[in-house]
């Protein structure tokens, strides 16, 4: 039997007849409703966010009902594109999208403590920056030590956006301490302010103690003991360099502690015998602290030396016969001491077994001529 006028889901999306769309906020209740015609009746109906399937879920406050969906105190995370789709037997269809826009407080752009390390009288420049929808129309700032609370005058700072930047120029001791900064817009003030943590800060103090560990042909591990971090945070770094011509062969990070692995070591040093620009070898490692304010002095590792030699191969401030092991030249030498007694004790033989034939032959020699000599003189007779 054929059914006249059958056809797929005519499916539309509507936000919620109460809802404007332009005033919707943080903490507020959405519900969307999707209309359908269908013939033969849709049978199921599904929900969309952004592409992605949203299903029922009472505890993250999102209830689907029939044709509705209901979205309990929204957050921004529930802004974007929404529509429904409608199946039955001739087919299914997707509605059209609908955009939520969720508007909220400022919010800061990270949740952790800034840390600026400054001189006594450097001039700073310390961006405040916060999400927010809409943008904000004005912020705040606020300076606190151990002895008091100050709030920092409009005049020294200006407003780009989601950005506020603060002229600050430390004096004195008093002048380091916590910096604070909150943004507002027309849905509300910033709940949690913006921490900047400013400290008298310097250049990062030289590695000590580098040693040498693990050696092999084709990597070594170096490892020093940190020095004053200058008062900031502090990155390592080693760098790989010719002591002819001063060019970075090779570099790495350690953002946590001075330890290096440097590995590949026979690619430095066949790169440095065939480039065209000239021999870079022999090549030597300097480590640096690296903080906000800028780098330590390098230091020099000792017993790292790599150069090329007639076979191009690496070699780490020792000769040859240091790299090899104390119980195979042990081994070696008995070996060579065997050998000798062997020769010798060969030679001795020989030497015996020569001297006892010629003595044989001789005797021989000897008796044979007697015995002839005997036959002579009975013919004569």
């Amino acid at each position: 039997m054929v059914r006249c006028c059958a056809h797929p889901p005519i499916v539309s999306l509507r936000l919620g007849s109460t809802l404007s769309a332009d005033d919707i906020k943080e903490g507020d209740d959405v519900y969307f409703e999707c209309h359908v015609q269908a013939n033969p009746p849709w049978r199921k109906l599904h929900w969309l966010h952004d592409g992605i399937m949203i299903t029922h879920n009472a505890s993250a406050r999102v209830i689907r009902s029939n044709q509705s969906l209901v979205l309990q105190k929204v957050t921004r995370n529930s802004s974007g594109n929404y529509s429904c789709s409608a199946i039955n037997a001739e087919g299914e269809t997707v509605s059209n999208q609908l955009a939520l826009r969720v508007k909220y407080a400022p919010v800061c752009a990270t949740d952790r403590i800034i840390i600026v390390g400054a001189f006594r009288s450097e001039s700073l420049q310390i961006p405040c920056e916060v999400h927010a929808d809409p943008p904000p129309r004005q912020f705040n700032w606020k300076f606190n030590n151990s002895g008091e609370t100050l709030k920092i005058g409009k005049e020294r700072f200006v407003k780009n956006g989601s950005v506020s930047l603060l002229n600050y120029i430390p004096v004195s001791d008093q002048d380091y301490g916590t910096l604070t900064c909150w943004g507002q817009n027309e849905v509300g003030t910033q709940d949690w302010p913006c921490f900047f943590q400013v400290v008298l800060a310097g250049l990062p103090s030289a590695v000590k103690n580098c040693s040498i560990n693990n050696q092999t042909q084709h990597s070594v591990e170096v490892q020093c003991l940190p020095g004053y971090d200058g008062g900031l945070p502090q990155i390592f770094i080693l760098e790989v360099i010719s002591s002819r011509t001063g060019r970075v062969r090779y570099n790495v990070t350690n953002p946590d502690e001075p330890y290096f692995l440097v590995e590949s070591l026979e690619n430095l040093i066949h790169y440095g015998a065939y480039d065209d620009v000239g021999d870079d070898n022999p090549l030597k490692a300097v480590i640096y602290a690296v903080n906000q304010k800028g780098r330590s002095q390098g230091i020099v590792v000792k017993d790292f030396y790599l150069e090329s030699s007639v076979e191009n191969r690496a070699v780490l401030t020792s000769n040859s016969l240091d790299s090899i092991s104390p119980i195979l030249f042990g081994v070696l030498l008995t070996l060579l001491v065997l050998c000798f007694v062997i020769f010798v004790r060969v030679y001795y033989i020989k030497a015996t077994a020569t001297s006892t034939t010629i003595t044989n032959v001789s005797n021989d020699l000897v008796s044979n001529s007697k015995q002839g000599n005997s036959k002579q003189d009975t013919l004569a007779k």
